[in-house]
């Protein structure tokens, strides 16, 4: 059977959502009903990456980054592992990322290169040939229904993928803050925030 777009489903997370957000409202009332030693600001951000994550329809799990082996040491390339919230179509051919820093704002956008992880490492993956600095791509982890390697789409709440982006000529170093806003066609956008690491080893964890 081909691989349909069910729109009666399309109000479920809506419902969903809207469930979840009267939740969140609710809990962050009875921690400060409580007297809760969080700070206002501690709530605050708390709320906003609920919603946050709720509202853009997938989750991030992790955010890896390739350092280079030679100096000056600089983060060479970038793979984020993303996974759906709802049993929903989620058309990724039509999202932009953006990564931005004190002194650059680069955008990339979908060249349709897709594959699936198989036996290979992340970052040492044949797909990263294929990519310029200006195109995102996405290496497929799970994909049961083969709905990310025919459609460019996430279908299923256990699909799984990372979008890669290569970013050589960005010279990004330690301590530098970085931001990455994944952006939909329609919808509300995603944004991750964090500060290149050490590069204690090649492969780290930026967030």
């Amino acid at each position: 059977m081909g691989f349909r777009i069910h729109h009666a489903s399309a109000a479920l997370p809506l419902v969903l959502l809207l469930i979840a957000i009267i939740f969140i409202a609710l809990a962050a009332t009875s921690m400060i009903t409580a007297e809760t030693t969080s700070s206002q600001e501690d709530l605050e951000q708390y709320v906003d990456d609920a919603i946050n994550e709720l509202t853009s329809y997938i989750k991030i799990q992790n955010v890896y980054g390739v350092y280079s082996q030679e100096k000056p040491y600089h983060l060479t390339k970038i793979a984020i592992q993303a996974t759906p919230l709802f049993h929903q179509e989620i058309n990724l051919s039509t999202w932009i990322l953006q990564l931005q820093t004190k002194t650059n704002l680069q955008l990339y956008t979908y060249n349709y290169t897709v594959s699936s992880l198989e036996s290979s490492s992340v970052f040492s993956h044949p797909q990263w040939n294929q990519l310029k600095n200006i195109h995102f791509g996405i290496i497929s982890i799970q994909d049961p229904d083969q709905s990310l390697n025919t459609f460019h789409s996430f279908n299923e709440p256990n699909d799984m993928a990372f979008f890669t982006l290569s970013i050589d000529d960005l010279s990004i170093t330690k301590g530098q803050q970085v931001t990455l806003l994944l952006s939909p066609g329609t919808g509300i956008e995603k944004t991750i925030t964090f500060q290149a690491p050490l590069p204690t080893k090649t492969v780290v964890n930026l967030w």
